[in-house]
């Protein structure tokens, strides 16, 4: 792992679909601090139902006929 993050006293989280990935927010501290980490895809997005598929700049001409 490249990166470790330790958040003391921690106590919920959530993980939220975003048009372009997912959002995760953690909860955590005395004070309830929340943590956001956006986690975006390269060459997707989502279709009008939600669903994760390819970018239309990333698809190839051959795919469209």
């Amino acid at each position: 792992m490249d990166d470790t993050i330790y958040l003391n006293d921690y106590k919920n989280y959530w993980i939220e679909d975003t048009a372009h990935g997912h959002l995760i927010k953690i909860c955590y501290g005395p004070n309830d601090k929340v943590l956001e980490i956006d986690c975006r895809w390269k060459n997707r997005k989502r279709d009008k139902n939600g669903r994760p598929i390819k970018s239309q700049k990333d698809v190839t001409v051959s795919h469209l006929k």
